[in-house]
């Protein structure tokens, strides 16, 4: 009986030795990846291991979502859109002294033909009342705004407008590598869900910063109940460089500048008191014809794609001169009006409008008509930067170009750029700096907002 138990003992100690010998410490889901699209994509990686890890990878336009790890996790490789030829790049999984190596190739960018962005966006949903989906906005509420803004930037739907020939894409990890539940949600329980929505995006002493995650990497939307009603949306505007500058920016020396840099908040705010099934002030009065297109003024798509807009380098479509009336968005195919002059005769609508027979015979197209600040010609509003009351339909070709231009040199925004002076060169400061400051008050509905 002994010796049996000696035999099988030296068996079992062999089996297992031959298991530790054949086994690696760790194994990946994949090691190839193979015709990544030139606007980019991402890889995911299983590593299954009892160990510690790192991974590091041979380039910069191949980003790991975690560098270093413990036991098995997803790794994602987020890959940069490609303007330029086809590439190949390697990312190294290392692990008790072994190297794991993942290659990925990347398309080129055909010749003649300009890259689609695809841009990561996340959604800070700031609420302090779990149950309440009037804070705590449902996942598919922001999903279904994000299609019809990204419908919208790809087409708007009225006759004069252009593809902008990107796309916003939900972001996948967070910061610290970990996969997102809800891609490109970030549920952030506070000790309330209103804020001042000037507070959140002028304060500079860095109170509001810890909501963003880094602008080089993702577009920062924060959504919560603002404590003026009257107001849709609010966002920041570009940087341009010094190499590169263009009209209606603040341009800083070509350097690299990060979120540790930024002492007030960069990005977007939407209000949430908006966002699903809201009826406009005056959808109670229009006539079935004009119902739709009228609810549409405050709509969460179009206050998303406005705001998004000014994030991008978009001036708004009408005269924003406190006096007279000039062209202030550098669009020479944007007619300008006097806002303040439109607001005065919509405004007088909104005074009568209640009184017994006078929205019955009201003329609901002249809610459109604008005059032309240039000809004096009469024109209908399309343009998605304009206020209420707009068809809300249309990007120009003129505004495509400076969308364009952000997308291809401006700092903190993600995505590559046609040169990389500035994200070779540190900024002068490793914290907080005193950068210029813009913010725009604005949303499809501008005759109820703050200026």
């Amino acid at each position: 009986m002994k010796l049996k138990l000696i035999y099988l003992l030296s068996f079992f100690c062999l089996l297992m030795a031959g298991c530790s010998d054949d086994d690696p410490a760790l194994v990946l889901s994949q090691t190839e990846f193979k015709e990544i699209a030139s606007e980019g994509g991402v890889c995911k990686i299983e590593i299954s291991t009892a160990d510690e890890w790192t991974a590091t990878s041979d380039n910069d336009w191949c980003k790991v979502s975690k560098e270093e790890g413990v036991l098995s996790h997803t790794l994602v490789v987020d890959v940069e859109g490609n303007l330029g030829e086809a590439r190949t790049g390697q990312v190294t999984v290392s692990s008790l002294g072994v190297d794991y190596v993942i290659t990925i190739s990347q398309q080129g960018l055909e010749e003649g033909k300009e890259l689609k962005y695809r841009i990561p966006i996340v959604f800070h949903v700031i609420y302090a009342d779990e149950k309440d989906s009037t804070q705590n906005i449902p996942a598919s509420t922001i999903y279904a705004m994000l299609d019809d803004v990204n419908q919208m930037y790809l087409n708007a739907g009225g006759t004069n407008t252009v593809d902008l020939n990107m796309e916003f894409v939900l972001a996948e990890t967070d910061p610290q590598g970990n996969l997102l539940k809800e891609p490109g949600i970030d549920r952030v329980k506070w000790l309330t869900a209103e804020l001042d929505p000037a507070d959140v995006m002028e304060d500079n002493t860095r109170k509001y910063v810890h909501f963003l995650w880094e602008p080089n990497d993702y577009v920062n939307v924060l959504i919560y109940r603002f404590t003026a009603n009257n107001i849709l949306g609010i966002s920041t505007f570009p940087y341009t460089t010094a190499s590169h500058p263009m009209d209606g920016t603040d341009v800083l020396p070509d350097m690299n500048i990060s979120l540790a840099n930024l002492t007030y908040v960069r990005g977007v705010s939407i209000n949430s008191s908006f966002v699903g099934n809201v009826d406009d002030a005056l959808t109670p009065y229009a006539p079935e014809s004009y119902k739709e297109i009228i609810t549409k003024q405050v709509d969460d798509g179009i206050t998303l794609a406005h705001e998004l807009g000014h994030y991008f380098g978009l001036r708004h479509a009408f005269s924003e001169a406190n006096v007279g009336c000039l062209d202030t968005d550098f669009c020479g195919d944007t007619p300008s009006y006097n806002y303040q002059d439109y607001t005065m005769f919509v405004q007088g609508i909104y005074q009568q409008m209640g009184e017994e027979g006078y929205a019955a015979s009201f003329d609901w197209d002249s809610l459109f008509k604008r005059t032309n600040c240039r000809t004096g010609e009469e024109f209908t509003s399309h343009n998605i930067m304009d206020y209420a009351y707009s068809y809300l339909d249309e990007f120009t070709a003129d505004q495509r170009l400076r969308v364009r231009h952000v997308l291809d040199y401006s700092p903190m925004i993600p995505g590559p750029k046609q040169t990389r002076a500035y994200l070779n060169t540190k900024a002068v400061s490793d914290g907080p700096m005193d950068l210029p400051f813009s913010v725009s008050d604005c949303g499809p509905r501008g005759l109820m907002l703050k200026h």
